[in-house]
């Protein structure tokens, strides 16, 4: 196949790929450095009606100790099993990173989140986000909810 029906195809082969969600554990870049999810929490959060979800590249015991001070992805999820376009902006996807001078934000411009289980103790789902090259997360993740 070649010319335009070729590179048509090349297009939409590339873009769906994209999309799709890995079953691999959470993982990708943040910053242009290697990124892999270990640990997380989640909190109730009034202002989206759904859960703001912080995962970290190291374990620590999740809602009973404070939160390491590394690179992390923040997701305001929601309390429903479903899939959800991130381009959308009803949730959202921040990668941050931690600087000494404070940290840095960065939003995903693209992904989804698949929501395959919440109830009152926890949450799995997958997650594709990126912003860029050098901030993109593929993967599957599960974490508690954390009570106040």
């Amino acid at each position: 196949m070649r010319g335009p029906t070729a590179l048509a195809t090349l297009v939409l082969l590339s873009s769906g790929c994209a999309r799709n969600i890995s079953s691999l554990d959470l993982n990708g870049t943040l910053d242009g450095e290697e990124w892999w999810f270990e640990e997380g929490e989640a909190w109730e959060d009034a202002s989206t009606a759904g859960y703001r979800v912080e995962l970290y590249p190291e374990y620590y015991s999740a809602c009973f100790t404070s939160a390491p001070a590394v690179d992390r992805v923040v997701v305001s999820a929601p309390t429903e099993v479903g899939i959800y376009d991130l381009e959308s902006g009803e949730f959202t996807v921040t990668f941050v990173i931690e600087e000494d001078s404070g940290d840095m934000n960065y939003q995903a411009l693209q992904g989804t989140l698949e929501v395959g289980m919440v109830d009152e103790n926890g949450l799995s789902a997958g997650l594709f986000a990126r912003h860029s090259n050098e901030f993109e997360v593929n993967g599957q993740f599960e974490i508690g909810i954390c009570v106040p």
